[in-house]
């Protein structure tokens, strides 16, 4: 009896085992189950992220931490081969800070202990700093230079750029230079650019440069953003957000940033196709249009982006309207896309996170601000109605778009999606 038991046991444990196997095999085989992530809203992308609600200040407030900032590499055919780009000042050799600007620096650069979140005192006494640094005029050059040419850089957290005006250590000293102005503000800023990977810093010079010498340094600012976005593109700027270099080539591009900006589509393809939508003169409308068309080798999401981009566009842009009328009458919006472009017809724009030219997240509206990280490419974006929220002629731009896309549609999806975007549009305006 007890040997009968003992081999029924063991059969069983066979079974089990087997079975284990089995499973095993066919784990392997297929791929573990992906886990759907609910959102209230429609997906960004076919990708992880989505819209999710959530004002900026319920994020916790980070203090000030100590970064790395990141430097191109310079290979001797780059530099031998090629023809200047900058039109800047040279390099100078610069005398050696005094004591005390060099000590101004220091402070105004750790606001507090590193870990530590800034008081209100320590941001009076940096404020001062700040007027006194600058106050020293070309006198403080070569100390503000002296920490910039270190690679270094201290994050002042959320709560210290909402009191300091600044979100980093490196972004006060290149303000702080164009503020001093000069031409050996100039050549340190053009110092910066030739050197740095950041590309917020490559933005903030960039800005800064063409506010002291317009037109002046527009080949060295986009060679700068290029090297830059190709070191991104090689997966050497990780933690770093790419935004600034998208804004840097749609502002400094001219006509060859359409081909440039439709080619990084397949890496960024938010940014890619936020930037063609700003380009001047509507330059990439058309390129939009047929992105959102599906024309071949437009990924999904950057069919989903064009379409967004597109329907932000057309309250402003005839162009754009036009285009969007034409696939609303060809029936060329997946009824899956309607609810993606309801929110932007109602007011809504997507934005930049990381924006040096742009709309700054904070002064955008937090009631109803939506964000995104997409981690392809690293794309940090929000979504909210602009904090001054919309004049009378902005509404009516956007209900009589809104009228004209009802007038082409019989899609009844879509005719839902319109209908919500004009309640939603409705309730956005102040009482009469």
């Amino acid at each position: 009896m007890g040997n009968k038991v003992a081999l029924y046991y063991r059969g069983i444990g066979i079974l089990i085992l087997a079975g284990g196997l089995l499973l095993v095999a066919k784990i392997a085989k297929e791929g573990s189950p992906k886990t759907e992530v609910a959102s209230e809203t429609e997906p960004v992308t076919s990708q992880e992220s989505a819209w999710a609600p959530g004002k900026p200040q319920e994020r916790p407030a980070t203090p000030v931490m100590h970064v790395p900032a990141v430097t191109r590499p310079h290979s001797p055919a780059t530099q031998e081969n090629q023809p200047p780009t900058s039109t800047a000042p040279p390099a100078i050799a610069r005398p050696e800070p005094d004591a005390f600007t060099r000590q101004l620096v220091a402070d105004l650069a750790q606001p507090a202990a590193e870990g530590a979140h800034v008081t209100g005192d320590q941001v009076e006494r940096w404020k001062q700093n700040l007027q006194k640094l600058v106050g020293q005029g070309a006198g403080a050059i070569p100390a503000i230079s002296e920490f910039l040419s270190r690679n270094v850089d201290y994050d002042f957290g959320t709560a210290g750029k909402e009191s300091l005006g600044f979100a980093s250590a490196r972004s006060a000293m290149i303000q702080a230079l164009v503020d001093i102005g000069g031409a050996d503000a100039l050549s340190a800023m053009s110092e910066v650019l030739g050197n740095t990977a950041v590309p917020r810093d490559i933005a903030l010079v960039a800005q800064g440069m063409d506010k002291l010498a317009p037109g002046q340094n527009v080949d060295a600012t986009l060679a700068a953003a290029r090297e830059a976005l190709a070191m991104a593109h090689d997966g050497k700027l990780t933690s770093h957000d790419v935004a600034p270099l998208f804004e840097v080539i749609t502002r400094y591009g001219g006509p060859g940033a359409l081909e440039e900006l439709q080619g990084s589509s397949g890496n960024w393809s938010y940014y890619s196709v936020m930037a063609l939508a700003s380009l001047p003169e509507g330059a990439g409308v058309d390129a939009l249009a047929r992105m959102a068309a599906g024309s071949p080798g437009s990924a999904p999401e950057t069919r989903q982006a064009a379409l967004e981009m597109l329907a932000q566009s057309a309250p402003n842009s005839p162009a754009a309207q036009s285009a969007l009328l034409d696939m609303v009458r060809n029936n060329q919006i997946p009824p899956g896309q309607w609810g993606v472009i309801e929110p932007l017809l109602a007011g809504d724009q997507i934005r930049f996170r990381d924006s040096v030219y742009g709309v700054p997240m904070e002064d955008a509206r937090a009631s109803e601000m939506r964000r995104t990280h997409m981690s392809a490419g690293n794309q940090n974006l929000y979504m909210a109605l602009p904090n001054g929220g919309l004049s009378p002629e902005q509404a009516s731009q956007y209900s009589r778009l809104i009228d004209d896309l009802l007038a082409a549609t019989t899609d009844p999806l879509g005719r839902e999606a319109l209908q919500r975007s004009k309640l939603k549009l409705a309730s956005r305006l102040p009482p009469p």
